[in-house]
């Protein structure tokens, strides 16, 4: 049985690959590159599975009910994107409240004439 390191190693060892052969040869946005390279990678797995009897696809399922995603989502990753949503936080406005969010308040205004617009259209 393969190990979860192995695992996570096998999988960023991919998402390298993928993205080496878009930067270098491709040169789609790493988003768009990525996912359409990830894609590939999957109709590849599930061909093979397929066409030439490897049984890919049951090791994969034993490994993912075997995994403990629940844990590993909510302890592992959640910390990463709430580690990496701080790092955009400006600290020097936190305080200042005289620093206000620019893009908050084009939505509020937009936001607030669509709703009188729609009041109007609607009224008796």
């Amino acid at each position: 049985m393969i190990e979860p390191v192995d695992l996570f190693a096998i999988v960023l060892a991919l998402a390298v690959v993928i993205g080496s052969v878009n930067h270098l040869w491709i040169k789609l946005p790493t988003g768009i590159g990525m996912l359409i390279g990830s894609l590939l990678v999957s109709l590849l797995v599930v061909a093979s599975d397929h066409v030439l009897h490897l049984h890919v696809m049951r090791w994969f399922r034993g490994t993912l009910k075997a995994a403990d995603l629940s844990h590993f989502f909510l302890d592992g990753v959640l910390a990463l994107l709430l580690y990496a949503g701080s790092l955009h936080v400006d600290v020097a406005a936190l305080g200042d409240p005289a620093a206000g969010d620019g893009e908050r308040d084009h939505f509020d205004t937009h936001f607030r004439r669509r709703n009188v617009a729609l009041v109007r259209r609607h009224r008796p």
